[in-house]
Formats: C-alpha cells, sequence, structure tokens
C-alpha cells in the first residue's frame, strides 16, 4: 500500500541557484544522504532569499509572492514530516509584509533574517554536540537507535574529546537507518558493535544509555521519531537504562498545544521488500507506521540548545521560544 501523498502543492518553478539547492536535499534518504532538519532548514532559508532575489522583474509583489509560494511548497512537503520547517519559515516571514516597501527592502529583510537564523542554527548545533558529549565517559556503552544528524554530531564530539564509547547500532531496518550512523561513529573513533533490531532487548541489558533523535516534539512532553523508537524506549525502561533524546526545540509542534496532534500513516518499505519473491504476491502488504509516538514517561531528558531538559522543561523552554512568532 503506498503512503498518500502529502501534498497536491505544486512544485514553484526555482531559479536555477534554489533549484541546485532543493534538489540537493528533496529525496536525499533515497540517495543515501539524509540531512537533518536544521541543516535542511538552513538551506530553505537561502532558498526563499534566493526567492526574492532571482525573480525577474522589478515588482515587489511577484518577488514576495515567489517567497509565499515557495514557503508554502516547503511547509506542505518537506514540513509534513517534522514542524521544524514550518517553524523556520514562520520565523523567516514574520515581519515580511511590512519590510515590503521596496524590493531591496525586502530582499535586506530576508536575507538579514537568514543571516541570523543560520547563526544561531549552527550555535545551538554546537551547543548540543557539547552537552551531549558531557554526558558521557569513555568506555561506556551506548545504543543507538537509527540515524540522526544530531546524535552523530554527538558521538562526533565524544570522539574529538576522545571519550571512545563502546556503541551498539541496530539495523533499524524500516529506513535502513543503522548505517549512516556505524560510518559516521567508526569515522569518530568509536567500537562499534551492530546488530540486528531483533537483538536489542539483549543489548539494552548490558547498555549505559540509549540514544534516539527526534523529528517532532509535542506539548505532552513525547517524540515522534523513526518507527522502532517506542520499542527501544519501553525496554530501555524496562532495563532501567536512560533514554536521551538530543534535539533543537526547533522541533517543537506548536499545534499540538491546541490538541492538534499528528496523525501517523502507513508507508512502504522497498529496502524490505525486495528480501523474497513472495512478498510481491498481491496479498501481502510490505509497510509499517511512518514514525513512532515515545510517551514522555520514556524519555529521560531532552538534550537541547539550552541544557539537559526533563519533558515537562523541555516543553515550557519550547513555548518560550515561539512565544513571538505567529502559528
Amino acid at each position: 500500500m503506498s503512503a498518500p501523498s502529502v501534498t497536491d502543492v505544486p512544485r514553484p518553478d526555482f531559479p536555477p541557484r534554489a533549484l541546485e539547492i532543493v534538489n540537493s536535499f528533496e529525496g536525499a534518504h533515497v540517495r543515501g544522504n539524509p540531512k537533518g532538519a536544521s541543516r535542511t532548514a538552513r538551506m530553505i532559508t537561502e532558498v526563499l532569499c534566493i526567492m526574492a532575489e532571482d525573480t525577474p522583474g522589478e515588482r515587489v509583489g511577484d518577488a514576495a509572492a515567489a517567497v509565499k509560494q515557495a514557503a508554502g511548497y516547503f511547509t506542505a512537503t518537506r514540513g509534513q514530516r517534522t514542524p521544524a520547517i514550518g517553524n523556520t519559515i514562520g520565523w523567516m516571514l514574520a515581519g515580511m509584509e511590512e519590510a515590503s516597501g521596496s524590493l531591496k527592502a525586502l530582499r535586506a529583510f530576508l536575507r538579514g533574517r537568514a543571516e541570523r537564523f543560520n547563526r544561531d542554527s549552527l550555535a545551538h548545533v554546537e551547543a548540543i554536540r557539547e552537552i551531549g558529549a558531557n554526558l558521557f565517559s569513555a568506555g561506556m556503552t551506548v545504543l543507538v537507535y537509527d540515524y540522526s544528524s544530531t546524535v552523530v554530531g554527538i558521538l562526533t564530539c565524544a570522539g574529538q574529546h576522545d571519550r571512545v564509547l563502546n556503541l551498539v547500532i541496530p539495523e533499524s531496518r524500516a529506513l535502513n537507518g543503522g548505517i549512516p550512523i556505524v560510518r559516521a561513529a567508526a569515522e569518530a573513533g568509536h567500537r562499534v558493535i551492530y546488530t540486528t533490531d531483533s537483538a536489542i532487548g539483549h543489548e539494552l541489558s548490558q547498555a549505559d544509555a540509549v540514544l534516539i533523535g527526534a523529528e517532532s516534539l509535542t506539548a505532552m512532553g513525547g517524540c515522534w521519531n523513526t518507527m522502532g523508537s517506542k520499542m527501544v524506549a519501553v525496554m530501555a525502561r524496562y532495563h532501567g537504562v536512560p533514554l536521551y533524546v538530543p534535539t533543537e526545540l526547533l522541533k517543537f509542534d506548536r499545534r499540538s498545544t491546541a490538541g492538534i496532534l499528528r496523525q501517523p500513516r502507513r508507508i512502504d518499505v522497498p529496502v524490505i521488500a525486495g528480501n523474497d519473491p513472495v512478498l510481491q504476491h498481491s496479498a501481502v502488504e510490505v509497510s509499517c507506521q511512518d514514525l513512532d509516538y515515545v510517551p514522555p514517561e520514556f524519555v529521560n531528558a531532552y538534550i537541547t540548545e539550552v541544557g539537559i531538559l526533563p519533558p515537562h522543561a523541555m516543553v515550557s523552554a519550547a513555548l518560550k521560544r515561539f512565544e513571538d512568532v505567529p502559528g
């Protein structure tokens, strides 16, 4: 069963400079080169600037319309998986109408917003890397589930500080997300055991900590992440192993404060579908839910740009960050 289309919004006619950037992150998982949400968000801010700078003509209204069209497209596509994109765009465009008195003013406004966002974003990423790495000492055994650029940043930072860890990395078969972590962990100098998803329970019984990423944070204090994350969280709690979720507060889903909750959907799993001819039978469906919800009671703490926060404190910090940003 194919996943339903998340959007009927047509792809904008991106100028060449913008198109090159968009093509670099759309379909990145398919090409085996996953990009994190914060990096994608920074790339989108650049695209929005280019839409204003490279739209033909000298009419400010045309440039503003092109920016809004691109913003709507990204919100309806990339924004369906993580609220980081919608939050970024909301912040970028806040005040744009007032700054659209001239084409020059519009372009200067967007470029200034992008530069500030990117500067802050990179600082947040670096803060999370350092804070997360400080949680671990050399020789600890850490189970890492599925690819997350934020998690990889922590592992890289720990390696740079000579904190060599014993990492257990399951396949994360739904998206085959384990391999990119193995590659990064080995390059950082850690010792790695790559194992099957079915071995997670056994490996957790001997682990000191668990790291998972987050696609979305909720007002209830939980998070959405790759399918299988809840299984890992439940077993971690059973074995008394602390579970940490490194994430920028940018991923907070502000709709959840009004009770509007993300609805999971089923997706095809091509990496598994080719395992055996019987899986091609018309009576067989090879699919899984796209994301898993990890309730707050299974999260020991979030590792954020403002520090290590328990679930309730994460929610308070996120609400404070976005109190002046239009929804």
